[in-house]
């Protein structure tokens, strides 16, 4: 990155790869935004420029202001999926941005940083809506800024609803297959689960622990975080024989069995699934690069209904209020 300051020419380096790229692009993007303002703020009498005053208020120390007043009443899970937008994808290209010189050019950064990811059009908007509130926080009180530098700039695109695209048993098949005596054996054993019980891929699948394992009539109870109820599933044999043959390969693998039924490879509990590691699984299985973890789901709701299942039952099974849900 070269620019000129005062007359003299300065240059910096960045490195190599995508991080260097983007920090490259951000300070490019500071320096036109600086140009910009002291235009603006220049008169026409030929006296030279003012520079724009230092604002002591960065987005980072209005993140902190926010999550210490606003962030006490949101809940756990949706906390923790704040922080960690802010880490990945906000925090580094706003946090030592003083309030007064965000620019639309900023989001725009931190979307092509998104799609470069690979995230989907709908996340991207709700990354927006997340970095957007805390600046209309700071407008709300008077925190530096007194309008919303974002407001009416970004045209939201429309976003298509997703048509889902069931897996078939072959593509189930290669998926558990491929993954068993691999460093993705714990998401084979994850697709396993969710194929035979319908329960939601994440938090849900995650959480069942074998305690609320009932062998003698068996059932298993699923905590739903979403809703936060409890139900109550009937397992099929062929399930309860997986559920036998898992729980002797973790005690022949750490010595124990672990707390949860889906551990992680190291036999402790997970908190997410890892998006890439299912990605590289589904091209090692030679299967369609869109199945997504929750299409699971609908194949084992689409299978009981066209096993001759009552609709209220299937309902009740997958842990939807109404029939009108599925």
């Amino acid at each position: 990155c070269v620019y000129y300051d005062g007359g003299h020419r300065v240059w910096e380096a960045f490195g190599r790869g995508k991080r260097a790229r983007h920090k490259a692009q951000l300070r490019d993007l500071e320096i036109k935004l600086t140009k910009k303002r002291m235009e603006s703020e220049g008169n026409d009498t030929g006296k030279p420029k003012q520079a724009i005053p230092p604002i002591m208020l960065t987005y980072e120390k209005l993140v902190h202001i926010y999550l210490n007043d606003e962030g006490k009443h949101l809940a756990a899970s949706t906390r923790e999926s704040l922080l960690c937008v802010l880490k990945n994808y906000i925090m580094p290209v706003l946090g030592k941005v003083p309030l007064a010189a965000i620019d639309i050019a900023h989001w725009y950064l931190m979307e092509s940083i998104m799609r470069e990811r690979s995230l989907q059009q709908y996340t991207i908007d709700v990354n927006f809506a997340r970095a957007s509130r805390i600046l209309s926080y700071a407008v709300e009180r008077n925190l530096g800024i007194n309008h919303h530098p974002w407001h009416g700039q970004r045209k939201k695109k429309p976003t298509k609803r997703r048509k889902i695209q069931l897996p078939t048993t072959e593509e189930i098949a290669a998926i558990i297959s491929t993954a068993h005596g691999t460093r993705f054996a714990y998401l084979g054993w994850i697709v396993e689960t969710i194929y035979f019980t319908g329960v939601r891929p994440g938090r849900e699948t995650l959480g069942l622990r074998w305690e609320n394992l009932d062998w003698n009539r068996a059932q298993l109870r699923v905590f739903a975080p979403k809703t936060h109820t409890w139900r109550t599933l009937d397992l099929d044999p062929p399930f309860l024989e997986r559920l036998t043959e898992q729980q002797r390969a973790f005690k022949a693998a750490w010595g124990r069995c672990p707390e949860v039924i889906c551990p992680g490879n190291h036999g402790k509990p997970l908190p997410r699934t890892d998006g890439n590691a299912w990605h590289q699984l589904l091209a090692r299985a030679g299967v369609r690069d869109n199945i997504r973890p929750y299409d699971l789901r609908h194949f084992f709701i689409s299978w009981c209904l066209a096993s001759g299942k009552d609709i209220m039952q299937v309902a009740e099974m997958v842990g939807h209020e109404t029939p009108r849900m599925i």
